[in-house]
């Protein structure tokens, strides 16, 4: 209000003047008067540029000076009559004045006002990376915004539940839903360099994992998809040793790793078959990132990692591999961690990992980290609460978990040849597949309040308190797949499938066991509602 005050104050005092200076200032001249003065706008932006013309005359015919205040602003031309004016990178009413003088000195000074407003920042997209989040998982969310004034902006995230897991402040973020299935709210607020601001929300549903299981029965050449009771609800054929089998949480369509037809395969969970990848050498393991591009490791002759889109476009491959049978991705940061089986070590790929890269021969920068001493390992899970890799170090007979930033290994011995592991995101236990011992061996968090030791930090054969087995007679088991938010394990053996019940620090409950299966290597829990 005291600018528009002072504003006001100022044309008045300008007008006074102009009337005092439309008197004649020697006998028989007049003063010149401005008729109007007229810009192409009255209400412009930050920095816009609009023309400012005048109308003036002298009833003498004397020839005038227009002399152009530009108040804020700038002008970039004037002429006689007429100028081009820019508006300032502020808001308010600016006043522009033109004062017109005759040859005796004679003038008259008007002015005319010009608006300024800021705009506020537009938001073109706001995207997230999943519409349908797991209970606990992470998605990333990233808005796409401008200032049409040109100005920086900076951001605000907000979130009816779960927690945000990097900068607030950023364009993008990683955002972990909570343990409630529901409806998520999440917004982002834009603001410019003077404070105004822009909204938009985006919703996600938070579901549960408690929908059907997948089974590549890989002796049988078939992939089995059964209900949470154990009931067939579809059996789809013609692989030749199908192993890996991963849900996109997107669409919840599923991803096959048909070993000895060279290929990947998509179906919905209906059974239709959507797209088919071929010439990936011996596929043993896939997983879908959570933007639903895929992750395939190859055991061929050129064993590598590839990552292709969602729709079977290759996008990088990585070599200096050899024989890679297990793999998973970190979410939260994108790095992909294998299993090098014949190579005898764990090795993680930096998120941006390039095209065509060599473990075996890299030159700066490096974009993995290599953790040796394992021997033939087979089988890995990521933790994606902590962070943490379980290994099932098959040859070394052992368990270890370890951790990229801090290079942290605890091992855990006393297994004969383990070949499946999995970790519960909810209580922090794994679950490992005892393959020689015919043993399903459930290990618990609490053993990691021991110090790290070597050779090794906990041996099930000599330690207790920290370790169940599966109380039923078991063989061959293979892999595992956990229902975290239901505490329901899922394992293979030879010629079955058997579904238990973890109750917390109680010895497992073995619910069922399914039979007709021959030799199934991979498992997994289909999230979703179940069919």
């Amino acid at each position: 209000m005291a600018d528009k005050r002072l504003f006001t104050g100022l044309i008045l005092i300008i007008c006074m003047f102009a009337v005092s200076c439309q008197q004649t200032t020697e006998s028989g001249n007049n003063s010149p008067i401005i008729l109007s003065i007229t810009p192409s706008k009255k209400n412009v932006q930050f920095n816009e540029t609009i023309s400012i013309k005048a109308d003036a005359q002298d009833i003498d015919g004397d020839s005038l000076t227009f002399i152009w205040n530009p108040g804020l602003g700038s002008f970039t031309y004037s002429s006689i009559d007429s100028a081009i004016w820019v508006a300032p990178d502020t808001s308010g009413r600016i006043g522009v004045i033109l004062t017109v003088i005759d040859p005796f000195n004679s003038r008259d000074i008007d002015s005319t006002v010009i608006v300024v407003d800021n705009r506020k920042p537009v938001i073109s997209s706001l995207s997230s990376s999943k519409s349908n989040v797991l209970v606990g998982s992470i998605v990333t969310l990233r808005v796409v915004a401008s200032d049409p004034d040109g100005g920086l902006l900076t951001y605000k995230w907000e979130s009816n539940t779960g927690t945000f897991e990097s900068d607030i402040t950023a364009d993008s973020v990683s955002w972990r839903a909570s343990n409630s299935v529901g409806t998520s709210e999440i917004k982002v607020t834009v603001y410019d360099n003077i404070g105004d601001y822009t909204e938009k929300s985006i919703s996600l549903t938070v579901y549960q994992e408690t929908g059907s299981v997948w089974i590549a029965d890989t002796f049988n050449d078939q992939v089995v998809k059964i209900s949470p009771s154990g009931t067939p609800l579809l059996t789809l054929t013609g692989f030749n040793k199908p192993k890996g089998v991963a849900i996109d949480f997107a669409d919840r369509s599923v991803w096959i790793a048909d070993e000895f037809i060279n290929r990947i395969v998509k179906y919905t969970t209906d059974g239709v078959k959507l797209k088919e990848i071929t010439d990936l050498r011996r596929p043993s393991d896939i997983v879908v990132q959570p933007n639903s591009n895929i992750i395939v490791a190859t055991m061929g002759d050129t064993a590598q990692v590839v990552e292709l889109s969602h729709d079977g476009t290759i996008l990088r491959s990585i070599r200096g591999f050899d024989s890679p049978r297990s793999l998973d991705v970190y979410d939260l940061t994108g790095d992909i961690w294998v299993a090098d089986t014949f190579n005898d070590r764990i090795v993680v790929l930096d998120h941006d990992i390039p095209d065509g890269y060599n473990i075996d021969s890299v030159n700066a920068p490096v974009k993995h980290l290599v953790f040796n001493n394992f021997l033939k390992p087979e089988a890995l899970a990521i933790n994606q609460s902590t962070g943490y890799c379980w290994v099932a170090d098959t040859g070394n007979d052992r368990v270890v978990r370890i951790k990229k930033i801090n290079l942290e290994q605890f091992i855990i011995a006393g297994f004969k040849e383990p070949r499946g592991i999995d970790v519960d995101e909810n209580s922090g236990s794994a679950w490992i597949s005892n393959t020689k011992d015919n043993e399903v061996i459930k290990v618990s968090s609490g053993v990691f309040l021991l110090p790290v030791e070597l050779p090794y930090s906990y041996h099930i054969d000599f330690n207790l308190g920290f370790h169940d087995v599966v109380p039923i007679t078991i063989t061959q088991p293979t892999a595992i797949s956990i229902n975290s938010n239901e505490g329901i394990i899922w394992f293979a053996e030879d010629f079955s499938v058997v579904k238990v019940e973890d109750k917390s620090n109680a010895v497992p409950v073995v619910l069922a066991r399914f039979t007709n299966y021959n030799s199934p290597r991979y498992i997994t829990v289909n999230p979703g509602v179940s069919k």
